[in-house]
């Protein structure tokens, strides 16, 4: 694997460089970079796994270059380094695989390049992001769904992290508001079955399992930030600042139980 690193302190490239080497003798640092237009042109004509990129760059900072990356390439993992935690919601919106706070610790460092390393080696990465709104990734590309309940199924069942949901739970969530009649219950019914569909088009109907009148995600198949939160994770503990999946608000019951995770790291 090869790495970059842009940062404008040539000093600091080269703390981060010696962790770097002490993490895999399959990984090397291919190129060092204090700008970031040279690294930008380099990353586009050469073969690049893993890019450090600095948030408070000159001219050009970390979060811009990290959206212009993304632009050309969904496969290049993108580790953000950085003095300020408050960027890390933003930092994980350009589909970033780390968050990793200056001065440099070790563990910190190869944890972000454990992660990356699980999104290189699988082709077919599904990103879910629930800090903020909820979006779902393939690939780095967005998802789009044909309905928007569909969507917000599929970020209920992601906020029940793999338990089953009841046909009945998910009208009692999604419509809330509604008579519980057999008409609900039928358009219930078509948004699974939308859902279904929309997933089968992207080509990842395998991170939800479809029983018979309930319904759950495979955590395993997709990175999800609060998964990774629940789990004991600095860097998703970082990216949250109290917002979870704003757009549903069944979701606000939720964000007790994630900042109790934050709070015990």
């Amino acid at each position: 694997m090869k790495a970059i690193i842009v940062d404008a302190d040539p000093i600091l490239i080269d703390v981060l460089s010696r962790i770097v080497s002490n993490y895999d003798d399959n990984l090397c640092i291919d190129a060092t970079f204090t700008d970031p237009d040279e690294a930008l042109y380099y990353l586009q004509h050469n073969d690049v796994d893993i890019a450090f990129l600095d948030i408070k760059l000159p001219a050009m900072n970390g979060l811009t270059l990290g959206k212009a990356i993304r632009k050309f390439s969904d496969s290049i993992a993108i580790i953000f380094t950085t003095t300020h935690p408050e960027y890390a919601v933003e930092a994980f919106k350009v589909y970033a695989q780390g968050y990793v706070l200056k001065p440099y610790i070790q563990q910190d460092v190869f944890l972000a390049l454990d992660n990356a390393k699980r999104i290189i080696s699988n082709k077919n990465h599904i990103s879910a992001i629930t800090f903020g709104n909820f979006d779902i990734f393939h690939n780095g590309k967005v998802i789009h769904f044909s309905r928007s309940k569909s969507k917000e199924l599929l970020a209920l069942l992601i906020d029940r992290c793999g338990g089953e949901v009841t046909l009945n739970e998910v009208i009692e969530t999604l419509w809330c508001d509604s008579p519980h009649d057999d008409s609900v219950r039928q358009l219930a019914r078509k948004i699974v079955s939308s859902l279904k569909k929309d997933l089968e088009y992207y080509g990842i109907k395998d991170i939800c399992t479809f029983n018979y009148g309930a319904y759950s995600v495979n955590p395993d198949k997709l990175y999800c930030d609060s998964f990774n939160l629940l789990s004991g994770d600095k860097t998703a503990s970082d990216a949250f600042t109290g917002e979870y999946m704003t757009q549903y608000s069944w979701a606000e019951c939720s964000v007790p139980r994630l900042i109790a995770a934050k709070n015990n790291l």
